[in-house]
């Protein structure tokens, strides 16, 4: 097994933290075999949360783990469990534990190693995009900086995503705490930095990052839609990928995409990224299908009334209930 922060217990300790979930083990004898346990509903990653590049699973083969499982479940009167994994669970064993498969989504891993060989791999469009970018943000004085505790440059990024996915994607964000809570996690194994970009000081976007020795990933993003025209976000991902490549990791990670996202599917692979599909089961029934893109729509209209500060209110409180 390639050692990750998803199979670090620090890692669960966050989520269990953020998310006033408890964290279950289902081997004493194999540390890395974590989930979450919210109620009556275990779940061994939450949200878009996932080990993506897939040697990175778990320790153990999944159809293993898919059992210890069900057996926790059916000792403790567990009623949900939702299983995500890189590879399909056979058909035999889901039969065996009643487990149904519902959609997943896809990961974008991009392999690493010399970043200019690298960048040479992206497509010839980004590119030509990066050129332009690169040189609007010095004619812009644009500079980087990077943040490994929780402080002002955290919080004025946070208040770009809220406006951001209030305005553009009619969503409710990742509490702030998520983010203070990942950010000032004092394990070695792994960390997290928040990459952003300033002009004259202020903050005009931000990517955050978590990385261990071999593995960064990029998980979420904000800009400041006053400064669109400089391609915050191209310039970003693509000053994380050349930090990446100094450190000598061997994977830069995307996040995971819905699958109906052709959009984002596109920007991804754009980089050069391999897309691979993920796996969710469900045990004994299957959930409602929601896909962020399409559900709700009538709701999320109203999301664009709703002020900065209530907004981020409602985060603190409303995300964890949707564990």
């Amino acid at each position: 097994m390639v050692e990750s922060f998803y199979n670090s217990k620090s890692f669960f300790d966050v989520l269990s933290k953020t998310y006033s979930a408890k964290i279950i083990i289902l081997d004493d004898k194999a540390e890395n075999l974590y989930g979450l346990k919210k109620g009556k509903k275990i779940i061994d990653y939450p949200f878009g949360f996932f080990p993506q590049h897939k040697d990175y699973y778990h320790g153990t083969d999944i159809e293993a783990k898919s059992k210890q499982l069900v057996d926790f479940c059916i000792d403790n009167k567990v009623k949900s469990l939702e299983i995500k994994t890189s590879k399909p669970i056979e058909e035999t064993t889901c039969k065996s534990l009643n487990l149904i498969e519902t959609q997943g989504s896809l990961t974008a891993i991009l392999k690493l190693g010399n970043y200019d060989d690298i960048r040479s791999s992206f497509s010839k469009s980004l590119r030509q995009n990066i050129r332009t970018t690169e040189r609007r943000a010095k004619e812009s004085d644009v500079a980087y900086s990077v943040e490994k505790k929780a402080g002002k440059s955290l919080y004025e990024w946070y208040n770009l995503m809220l406006r951001l996915y209030r305005d553009k994607h009619l969503m409710i964000p990742q509490p702030l705490s998520l983010f203070k809570n990942l950010i000032n996690q004092e394990n070695k194994e792994w960390g997290t930095m928040l990459l952003t970009a300033k002009i004259d000081e202020r903050i005009i976007g931000g990517i955050f990052l978590i990385y261990d020795s071999q593995h960064w990933e990029y998980g979420w993003a904000a800009t400041d839609q006053n400064f669109k025209k400089l391609g915050i976000n191209t310039l970003l991902v693509n000053e994380a990928i050349k930090m990446a490549c100094t450190e000598n990791a061997n994977s830069f990670g995307f996040g995971l995409t819905p699958q109906s996202d052709k959009k984002l599917a596109k920007f991804k692979s754009r980089w050069g990224c391999e897309m691979s599909p993920t796996y969710i089961y469900n045990w004994k029934k299957s959930p409602k299908p929601m896909d962020l893109n399409k559900n709700y729509l009538f709701i999320r209209k109203f999301i664009p009334l709703i002020p900065i500060p209530v907004l981020r209110v409602i985060s603190e409180k409303l995300v964890p209930k949707l564990l």
